[in-house]
């Protein structure tokens, strides 16, 4: 019996250590890329230290003043989203969820991360719009998919939306606008899985789609990939279409 209890123990440490370890490697990440951030970015990150989200904002307006642009998120609700153009970059506090992004040509840094998982990115909206088009590779807005907590889904058209010329239709979500959706997660990833600790191109899962209507099964699959902080949808039929989501901010 020690024996056994030794052994466990062990493994325990191991797994704990393993975790440190990566969390030291993410911190170090993180450090690395503000020590780069313009000196005004790094002044500010030490003064939202341990802050509650609802002073961060008043603290950049009073360092920044006025945001440049202003969203008001929720009506009826105090909060919102500001943005600040400062030292070649822009500055977007979100003062509903609680997060502050710089972001430049070569740097994005969150000075303020809720972790967002990946379960969280794949539930929800994702705006579908038209493949480009030659020459200047214009896109028109073709409808909205929603993918809800209990894995059913249902897309809605645009109103009224002309197709653009050349434009396909026929792809397996306007054709089969309701149904239900099976996610498989790909190697290595969970659902609660960090995307900010994801790099770049990552394929998150496959989902396959089952339409609801008709006696007969129709299903697609589509792999969903990570990039530059926006989920896309690729495989399948998306060659007609472009189908994608920010980030959630919460």
């Amino acid at each position: 019996m020690p024996e056994k209890k030794s052994a466990n123990l062990l493994y325990f440490f191991s797994v704990l250590l393993l975790g440190l370890m990566e969390c030291d490697k993410v911190m170090a990440q993180e450090s690395q890329s503000l020590s780069k951030a313009p000196p005004q970015i790094i002044e500010l990150s030490k003064q939202l230290e341990g802050k509650k989200p609802q002073d961060c904002f008043k603290i950049i307006q009073n360092k920044f003043g006025a945001p440049g642009k202003f969203f008001d998120t929720f009506s009826g609700r105090t909060g919102g989203i500001g943005t600040w153009f400062i030292e070649g970059g822009v500055l977007t506090c979100d003062n509903t969820f609680a997060s502050v992004l710089f972001e430049s040509k070569t740097l994005t840094i969150d000075l303020i991360r809720p972790p967002i998982t990946v379960s969280a990115g794949i539930i929800g909206d994702f705006s579908m719009d038209s493949a480009p088009t030659p020459p200047y590779g214009n896109c028109d807005w073709m409808g909205q998919l929603r993918i809800d907590s209990e894995h059913n889904y249902i897309f809605r058209d645009v109103a009224n939306h002309t197709p653009a010329p050349g434009e396909q239709r026929d792809n397996f979500l306007t054709v089969h606008p309701r149904g239900s959706v099976t996610i498989s997660y790909a190697k290595g990833i969970t659902s609660d899985t960090i995307l900010q600790d994801l790099p770049d191109n990552t394929t998150l899962a496959e989902l396959v789609f089952t339409a609801a209507d008709g006696s007969k099964k129709e299903t697609q699959s589509y792999s969903v990939v990570s990039t530059k902080r926006v989920l896309h949808f690729q495989g399948g039929d998306s060659a007609k279409f472009q189908l994608s989501m920010s980030w959630p901010r919460n």
